[in-house]
């Protein structure tokens, strides 16, 4: 109990503990910590006098030590977790395509950004719990687009051009389920709840076409800058369909309000998506 004690201590100089939304958190820590050092003149020598149905364990207080010391490393893990997302790189590469089915032809791109890959925990209703290491979990969506292709040569020529087909994962405080596309052009997860940092996305196609004439392998859009939608609430691409082919898209996301920690100064960049890319036809 008094090594809990001594680590409590040190806890409460964690920055994690010393953010204003997390004051409930500290102030137990200081709580339990008063209190041991309160009662433990009297822990052995009540233990000596009960020692036969009495245990370390069966105390109360060594039950509120470690359950303080429970809270406070999850939230400080939390914290270290998504400052090394804030440190992280931000750019997004594109694996080496590979033959599909032993065909020349076609290829398989899997362009990747951030945290992805994390390792399967627990299947929710709309996406899957995941962990990147001990205490380091996330959240991760999958959705997939119908087969996309270009209109036809005779709507281009009477009809105004649509905009091109993007893949958005947005979240809505209104809508009560899941809506993974919106038809015509724009495929939506949109996820209910609260705000979200994303901090990874993975996309991925089968290319038809790639041997026959390299230039036309898949080009994929963001409108992000440096950052490609990492620390954003929101990701969006816009999908190449000079080949008709399938997207595949996976996001990597964490909810805002277990990660409210103002040292970090983690980027409020919560954004709308642009009228033109929800209402298409």
């Amino acid at each position: 109990m008094r090594d809990i004690y001594f680590e409590l201590l040190t806890y409460l100089f964690h920055p994690a503990l010393q953010s204003d939304s997390y004051t409930k958190d500290a102030e137990r820590v200081s709580s339990v910590t008063r209190s041991f050092e309160q009662k433990r003149k009297n822990l052995i020598r009540n233990l000596n006098l009960d020692r036969k149905v009495k245990r370390l364990e069966d105390t109360e207080i060594y039950a509120e030590l470690s359950q303080a010391k429970d809270k406070a490393e999850a939230l400080m893990r939390r914290y270290e977790f998504i400052r090394g997302v804030k440190n992280m790189s931000r750019e997004w590469s594109c694996l080496n395509p590979a033959g599909v089915g032993g065909s020349d032809t076609k290829q398989y791109f899997v362009w990747e950004c951030g945290k992805v890959g994390g390792k399967f925990k627990k299947k929710m209703a709309q996406y899957n719990l995941v962990s990147f290491g001990a205490g380091f979990e996330a959240y991760e969506a999958e959705w997939e687009s119908p087969v996309t292709t270009l209109p036809s040569p005779l709507r281009k020529a009477f009809w105004r051009p649509r905009p091109p087909p993007h893949m958005n994962f947005v979240r809505s405080d209104s809508d009560p389920e899941l809506d993974t596309s919106t038809g015509g052009g724009s495929y939506n997860f949109r996820l209910t709840g609260g705000k979200v940092y994303v901090i990874g996305w993975k996309l991925s196609c089968v290319w038809d076409g790639v041997s026959r004439k390299p230039e036309t392998a898949p080009v994929i859009h963001l409108d992000d800058g440096d950052d490609n939608f990492i620390l954003s609430d929101r990701f969006s691409v816009r999908l190449d369909t000079s080949r008709p082919t399938s997207w595949h898209c996976w996001v990597t996301f964490v909810f805002q309000s277990s990660y409210r920690f103002p040292d970090l100064k983690l980027e409020q960049r919560n954004m709308n998506l642009d009228d033109s890319n929800t209402e298409w036809s």
